[in-house]
């Protein structure tokens, strides 16, 4: 499409030809000519100088600054580029459609109730008193225990499994091999939340609306994650905290204590992003204050043995 219908999708203010075709999109050091970027982190600003990207999804006041020798790079002017390409890869990736209808190889129970439009696929289990709403997709290998019941515009990708008598509501998504459910895990979690691979929920946990789980991500039992929070990667918890809506936790970081409403947290024990930068800035200094430590030592032995 061209770069003026993106733009206008997205509710993005362009700045350069609006005539461009743009037939994808790409990170910024992969990019091609027709495909959109986008620019979050200031560690790439020098990739806007070489980028082969016909377009750029970047904040505004931030320059483009090309080398001469390449075209032009329009700039889609956006107050959060990352949810802009988010966006803008569902512009062109289209999912594969699922016909409605039950593969022979699935077995479904005679108390089950599946709505209107479901895809049952090969080999998948929907066990006694289930109820699934409509246009539910169970992609393959995907077991449903008895009692669940299950809102509409579900996806269970292959080897999804939700245990006996739980509660999901509508327009969830179980990626590969998610277990639902499993035995003690009394735990609930708010419509829009986003959790990544390898992320464990301990036990009567509660995560709230619209927050996302990276990678690894580890909440030890009872713990209450807020809404729109961020735990990035291998971020772990221990049990019977709260961690406020609102709140970043960086990578690695490991909390021990509840954390307060929109608060930027990082290190071990996690603190205050600001007091763990200056943390880590006087760690790297370490050796040199030792240094200047021993030295100081040695001076004030000479002075003492005058």
């Amino acid at each position: 499409m061209k770069l003026a219908e993106v733009a206008q999708k997205l509710g993005c203010r362009l700045e350069g030809s609006p005539e461009v075709e743009i037939r994808g999109v790409a990170g910024i050091e992969r990019a091609e000519a027709g495909q959109i970027t986008f620019l979050a982190n200031r560690r790439y600003f020098p990739l806007l100088k070489t980028t082969r990207a016909s377009a750029v999804l970047v904040e505004e006041g931030i320059s483009l600054d090309r080398e001469a020798s390449l075209p032009a790079l329009a700039a889609l002017r956006s107050g959060n580029p990352y949810l802009a390409f988010a966006q803008a890869i569902e512009l062109f990736y289209q999912p594969p459609r699922y016909s409605p209808g039950i593969h022979p190889t699935a077995i479904i129970a005679k108390s089950a109730s599946i709505g209107e439009g479901a895809h049952v696929g090969p080999c998948c289990y929907v066990d006694e008193d289930v109820e699934i709403g409509r246009n539910a997709k169970l992609h393959s290998f995907v077991t449903i225990y008895r009692g669940a019941k299950i809102g509409d515009d579900f996806f269970a990708h292959a080897h999804a499994v939700v245990r006996e008598f739980c509660r999901i509501g509508n327009r969830v998504i179980l990626q590969n091999g998610v277990v639902i459910g499993g035995d003690g895990f009394e735990t609930r979690i708010g419509r829009g939340t986003k959790l990544d691979d390898l992320v464990l929920i301990g036990h009567a946990s509660q995560v709230g609306t619209n927050t996302m789980l990276c990678g690894q991500v580890g909440l030890a039992g009872s713990t209450k994650i807020g809404s729109n929070s961020i735990l990035a990667g291998q971020v772990g918890t221990a049990g019977h905290l709260t961690v406020g809506d609102g709140t970043v936790i960086t990578a690695q970081s490991g909390v021990p204590n509840d954390v307060p409403a929109h608060s930027l947290y990082s290190g071990y024990p996690a603190v205050e992003n600001r007091e763990w930068l200056k943390t880590m800035a006087a760690l790297n200094r370490l050796p040199e204050l030792q240094k200047r430590v021993r030295e100081l030592e040695t001076k004030v032995e000479q002075l003492e043995g005058r």
